[in-house]
């Protein structure tokens, strides 16, 4: 990704080009491949916005998060909000998003201490989640823990840059999760899997 030439500072208030919605950052949650992601406020509502510097790696991004809404009786990701372009001081334009802030524990800090139990049905919640995306024809090919939050006793992912329609390249994948790495065809992978839930 190419670097911002700027820092989001909390009390900063942004407004939009095109939509003119203004959202007031709070703090940064995070970064990844194409883009920030900070914590915000608009109208009384607690928001994500993720901003960058590749309009149409985001505009993919966006997509995606449209596309999970029509997913029917299944939150696969964040909701979407609102998608708009801001001009710097410099007067350089970068696109960004706003998307629905899932507030909870990252999996593994939720799952440590509890019982096995809590493992099985975390492990049951996402599988079911990932039956529901490839039923759509998509895979999520950036899945790791990092990318997977504990909300209300429920799996939620907070990362859609790795959704891939079948038959497409991997936009973004992290080596260490991804079966390759691990020399895992599918049939392999599916044998662990059902190893790994019927213990």
């Amino acid at each position: 990704m190419k670097k911002l030439d700027f820092n989001f500072t909390p009390g900063m208030t942004l407004q939009g080009k095109w939509q003119g919605h203004t959202y007031r950052i709070m703090k940064k949650l995070g970064e990844g491949a194409c883009g920030v992601v900070y914590l915000c406020k608009s109208n009384g509502y607690t928001y994500a916005l993720k901003v960058g510097t590749d309009s149409s790696r985001l505009m993919l991004e966006v997509n995606m998060l449209k596309k999970f809404s029509k997913v029917q009786g299944v939150k696969l990701g964040p909701s979407f909000v609102d998608v708009d372009d801001w001009v710097s001081q410099k007067q350089v334009t970068y696109p960004f998003y706003v998307m629905e802030y899932v507030q909870g524990e990252l999996l593994p800090v939720f799952l440590q201490g509890r019982s096995k139990d809590w493992i099985a049905l975390t492990a049951v919640q996402l599988l079911s989640d990932l039956e529901h995306l490839h039923e759509t024809g998509y895979a999520f090919g950036d899945l790791k823990t990092d990318n997977l939050l504990m909300s209300a006793s429920r799996v939620r992912w907070i990362d859609v840059g790795g959704v891939t329609a079948f038959g497409r390249a991997i936009k973004e994948f992290t080596e260490f999760y991804d079966r390759g790495y691990w020399g895992m065809d599918p049939e392999k992978q599916k044998r662990v899997m059902t190893y790994l839930l019927s213990r």
